[in-house]
């Protein structure tokens, strides 16, 4: 189950606590997405930026970081950080991580993991959006039945928005452009669909754990009525409330790739939603006035 014991979540949390100004750093910088991780042995963060880990901080203050990012830095690919200076020297060379990201992603861009990424700060960090849904980790994966969502969180309807209330399950998943995967969305959003069936109890449960981790970490910003109720939310583990989105970015609507009608024959079809977004503009697409 994806959670932080409780004395290593403190030490983010505490403001005086040794890793509060990695965290502090994150919140600040729009561009990064913390993620809560555990790979059933221990538990740790990613920090990733463009949707590219530059740490991987496990509980017992060992660290990795590709080492094609810590070119030029003075920093190892894996080590410990272990006092305020190990802290400071990492967060000095952070604009170099991030810059050697770049020059590495030049190579092979992925423009799907950045929407993730924004998709992720606009739910979560603006709060004058007000969003329904709350994205509460990205990249969940189930090597035993090769699978991985993009993006897991909740919905929380706007008629539902008081302390102590039910929310729902949500999945996405994202294609960008014309994705040769869309063709066959139908069979992959069905086989999660299956997952998730069999896996309601915990996936709910671990969903709940990180929603009030997030926002004990200051990850999801918004105001603080808003913050005090979803502190006290539950997530159903009714399977008939789970919610499937599938989000189509800057998908040509031109294109015969995407067969709706196939989603159409699912038995789920009435708990999936479409999102068309992007910035790729076609006459098409555009309301008159």
């Amino acid at each position: 189950m994806r959670t932080l014991n409780p004395l290593f979540e403190k030490s983010f949390t505490d403001t005086t606590a040794l890793y509060h100004p990695i965290l502090e750093y994150v919140i600040k910088d729009s561009d990064l997405d913390l993620q809560i991780r555990n790979d059933g042995k221990k538990d740790y963060i990613n920090i990733y930026y463009k949707g590219n880990s530059i740490l991987k901080l496990n509980s017992d203050s060992s660290y990795n970081i590709n080492k094609k990012f810590v070119a030029n830095t003075k920093l190892n690919a894996s080590g410990k950080l272990i006092n305020n200076n190990d802290v400071a020297e990492y967060l000095i060379n952070l604009p170099i991580l991030k810059s050697n990201v770049l020059l590495v992603k030049n190579k092979r861009p992925s423009l799907e993991i950045e929407f993730e990424q924004l998709f992720v700060r606009v739910n979560n960090m603006i709060h004058s959006v007000n969003s329904e849904y709350y994205i509460i980790d990205r990249q969940f994966a189930d090597a035993k039945n090769k699978l991985r969502f993009d993006l897991t969180g909740i919905y929380w309807s706007r008629k539902n928005r008081s302390k102590n209330r039910k929310s729902s399950l949500a999945f996405f998943e994202l294609k960008y452009s014309n994705n040769p995967d869309i063709k066959d969305i139908d069979k992959q959003i069905s086989k999660y669909y299956n997952y998730i069936s069999q896996n309601i109890n915990d996936l709910a449960k671990e969903t709940e754990s990180l929603l009030k981790t997030k926002t004990n970490f200051g990850l999801l910003k918004q105001n603080n009525e808003r913050l005090n109720a979803l502190k006290t939310l539950s997530v159903s583990k009714d399977i008939n409330d789970v919610v499937i989105i599938i989000v189509l970015i800057d998908y040509n609507p031109h294109s015969t790739k995407f067969d709706i009608n196939k989603l159409k024959v699912l038995p789920f079809r009435n708990q999936i939603r479409l999102f068309k977004t992007g910035f790729a503009v076609w006459e098409r697409n555009l309301d008159k006035i």
